[in-house]
């Protein structure tokens, strides 16, 4: 009886272990075939895409400040003008993607949304070639579906801004750049080179992760011995000079635009602004600290912001006093702004990333991710990191989620080992997947409330933007074809004003004559927004408003027209007449 027994109960194991081997297997071999997997990403993608175009609504504005601008650079592309020296500050990759997208869709204003709206949407196939790489074919399923969802990603497709572009490149790059770790691959190193070019002329700040990733590798090859030195040493040049070659134009042309060799235009914007900007000033206040700084002129007529740009050094900025204090109270106040929405992902990654029994290449998966976030590090060096800053690297956070999700699913398999296997893979399932469901659920809720908060608060903006997006389009109307455009206005006016622009400079009425004949402008617009509040000094441009007859004589001026607004938005338009 007793050995009967014993067979009865090993044959119970092997028969258990054939069972869930059996069960896991089906569902793996499903999933890695291509159509399946192609399959159930276009119908993420388009999911995607109807989800973003439903609350696109909610973003619809004429373009305004940093929309405005890129467009603007845009513009100047098209036309055959170049990059404007605004691309020191307003990297050109976005610009380019515009331009790129206008020729489909007609209208550059059009092209500014599309551009967000289709990289926001098509950002879950990089997503889901980096977690199936990094992770396995589960992973990247359950990653996916919770990215056409997420409310981060969701609202930065329907912003007409960078960030949508520059996280369908951050994952696009990381995807390469983990293949070019892992295997090896002189392909891969040139692509991860390449793709990281791309996402530095996005965003710069890129720079950190590209550094960080190639010391994981340089790390990973010190101590592998079975490794050779010699082939590691060229995939890490050929990385480098791929990186370099679509670098380095956009940086001979800040040194070109500002007389010094710069990484980033960005960097030294950020650094004036924080000197320009002191406690007890308001924001309008503030913004005109600011183009006091940027907005002045060199002796030799040159924007003084485009030199200022390339002398402010980050080694002497960093080393200030009161550095440090500002940092930590900047990167606390940014951990107080979380939202409790954001929580769970954050508990899951924390998960994953402290699990126990963890291997050698479980540990450089984890470095790896982290590397990819190293960005957010420099963050809080001039701002609460929050908002757009973090939009991008949300899928990081979601792909540390699914791991914590999946490490979840092996607590529970130990927790029920006494169970039958298949009772064990069908509960572990359950709770993965009750997990998925609820954190896509409640993330189209908070989706859908940050597309309408995001409406509420830029309401009164948006009034603001039609109304010099009006005057922009009257004074294209009235201007000749070859005019060039010196305005003191809304941003939106220097977009749909479909000339050549500059801004007023901020010095003394008679040097801005002299920068107008040195710089060729032919006409001068001054409206009533908040940027002529500025310059009280120049209020006298104004008076026609209140009567035609009140031209400003002797100023090398003649009154072209004038332009009002039942919102009581009023412009005045004139010419500069040579002497």
């Amino acid at each position: 009886m007793k050995k009967k027994k014993k067979t009865k109960a090993s044959y119970s194991q092997k028969d258990k272990k054939t069972e869930v081997d059996s069960v896991s297997q089906k569902v793996d071999n499903l999933l890695k075939k291509r159509w399946v997997s192609l399959t159930i990403l276009g119908i993420l993608f388009l999911t995607a895409f109807f989800i973003r175009l439903s609350l696109l609504k909610y973003f619809e504005a004429p373009l305004t400040g940093d929309a405005a601008i890129y467009a603007k650079i845009s513009w100047g592309i098209i036309n055959g003008q170049g990059l404007h020296w605004w691309s020191v500050v307003w990297s050109p990759l976005y610009p380019f993607m515009i331009f790129i997208f206008s020729i489909v869709v007609g209208t550059l204003e059009t092209a500014t949304s599309a551009v967000s709206l289709f990289l926001g949407s098509l950002v879950v196939v990089p997503f889901f070639f980096l977690a199936r790489n990094v992770f396995d074919y589960k992973s990247a399923y359950l990653g996916s579906v919770l990215m056409i969802f997420f409310p981060a990603l969701v609202v930065i497709s329907g912003v007409p801004l960078s960030e949508a572009t520059y996280t369908f490149f951050l994952l696009t790059t990381l995807f390469c750049a983990w293949l070019f770790i892992s295997k090896r691959s002189f392909l891969y190193a040139s692509l991860f080179g390449i793709f990281g070019g791309v996402c530095y002329l996005t965003r710069p700040e890129f720079l950190v992760a590209f550094v960080a990733i190639v010391l994981l590798f340089v790390i990973i090859q010190i101590k592998n011995r079975t490794s050779k030195k010699s082939h590691s040493f060229v995939m890490l040049l050929i990385s480098l000079v791929s990186f370099l070659i679509l670098a380095f134009p956009y940086i001979n042309f800040m040194h070109s635009q500002t007389g010094h060799w710069i990484l980033s235009g960005k960097t030294a914007h950020n650094i004036l602004k924080q000197k320009a900007y002191s406690k007890g000033l308001n924001y309008l206040q503030q913004r005109k600290a600011f183009a006091e700084v940027l907005g002045g002129l060199t002796e030799e007529g040159e924007i003084k912001g485009k030199v200022l740009l390339g002398e402010e050094n980050i080694i002497s900025f960093v080393t200030s006093p009161g550095f440090f204090s500002n940092y930590f109270r900047n990167a606390w106040n940014g951990v107080k702004k979380i939202n409790l929405f954001f929580l769970p992902f954050l508990f899951l990654s924390l998960f994953y990333i402290f699990s126990w029994k963890v291997d050698k290449e479980g540990w450089k998966k984890r470095v790896f991710l982290l590397c990819a976030f190293s960005p957010l590090l420099t963050m809080p060096i001039f701002f609460i990191p929050a908002g757009r800053l973090l939009e991008p690297y949300s899928p990081l956070l979601i792909l540390l989620s699914v791991g914590g999700i999946l490490n979840i699913r092996k607590a529970v398999a130990e927790l029920s080992k006494g169970t039958r296997p298949a009772q064990s893979f069908t509960l572990g399932s359950f709770v993965v997947l009750l997990f998925v469901a609820i954190l896509s659920v409640f993330s189209l809720v908070k989706a859908n409330e940050m597309a309408e908060n995001h409406q509420k608060i830029f309401g009164n903006l948006k009034l603001e933007s039609e109304e010099f997006k009006k005057l922009g389009l009257w004074a294209d109307q009235i201007l000749p074809q070859d005019a060039v455009v010196m305005f003191l206005s809304g941003d939106s006016f220097l977009f749909y004003c479909n000339r050549p622009v500059f801004t007023v400079p901020f010095v003394p009425y008679e040097r801005i004559v002299w920068f107008a004949e040195k710089n060729k402008v032919s006409h001068l617009l001054v409206s009533l927004g908040k940027e002529a509040s500025w310059r009280d000094d120049l209020s006298f441009l104004l008076e026609p408003l209140n009567d035609r007859s009140k031209v400003p004589e002797d100023l090398r001026l003649e009154l072209v027209n004038i332009y009002k607004a039942p919102s009581g938005l009023g412009a005045v338009l004139y010419k500069f007449v040579s002497q």
